[in-house]
């Protein structure tokens, strides 16, 4: 074997393996933009100002980013390998966030509580993110359904003729119809992700019986991944013994 042909071999034999790799995981970047807004309220050390640290703390990993407050702006860049969950913590506050492959557009305002109280808690965010995006449909959606239980509950509670509390009963049963079917029929939507095995836990109607099927099919990955741990031994303490 010439010495050509040796070097075109172990060319294109190194070409074979480098295209025969295919990687586990691929990478999901992200980008966090905020804002800090103090037009309410301003005071040096109460409120967040230029040089204040943010942090960006997973709660589904080992891991905390940091960035610094510059004309009233912050910014996190960074990769993760599955859908994420961290609290972006900072001076007085803090706020939940769900982190795939998108970007965020963060205001934190101060908002005034009374009594010359102020916190940050008006906490704006804008994102295409679908992990974001799922979870507060699904927090929406079901807090409004408790929001109209409560109100029922409150009427039966009051003098009504008895036609009225069977109308208000079949009422509440529908309410808590589709507050059942609304993780159930979700679950049902997102088979074997992390965004809903992370969600789950969630449901007013988990139940052992009612979700190990949607566990047992999840993949090897995600079951025994920080979400499919949880999910697990929340469904076993519901397991009837």
């Amino acid at each position: 074997m010439n010495q050509l042909f040796k070097s075109r071999f172990y060319y294109f034999t190194l070409l074979f393996v480098l295209f025969s790799i295919k990687p586990s995981f691929s990478q999901m970047k992200f980008q966090i933009n905020g804002k800090i807004d103090n037009s309410v309220f301003r005071q040096a050390g109460y409120t967040i100002e230029n040089g204040d640290l943010i942090t960006l703390d997973f709660i589904n990993l080992e891991r905390i980013d940091s960035a610094i407050v510059s004309n009233e702006q912050f910014q996190f860049t960074g990769q993760v390998d599955i859908p994420s969950v961290a609290m972006v913590n900072f001076k007085g506050g803090g706020f939940l966030l769900l982190i795939d492959e998108s970007e965020y557009q963060v205001v934190v305002a101060v908002s005034e509580q009374g009594n010359g109280r102020y916190a940050y808690d008006d906490i704006r965010i804008e994102t295409q993110s679908p992990f974001f995006n799922l979870w507060k449909n699904i927090g929406m959606r079901k807090g409004n359904l408790n929001a109209q239980r409560l109100e029922v509950q409150d009427l039966l509670k009051g003098e009504i003729t008895d036609a009225e509390r069977n109308s208000y009963e079949d009422e509440l049963q529908q309410i808590e119809d589709n507050l059942a079917a609304l993780y159930y029929d979700a679950s049902k939507e997102h088979p074997d992700t992390y965004e809903m095995t992370y969600l789950l836990p969630g449901a007013p109607d988990l139940s052992y019986s009612r979700y190990i099927d949607y566990y047992n099919k999840l993949s090897a990955d995600i079951k025994n991944s920080f979400y499919g741990v949880n999910l697990y031994k929340r469904l076993l303490l519901t397991k009837p013994n």
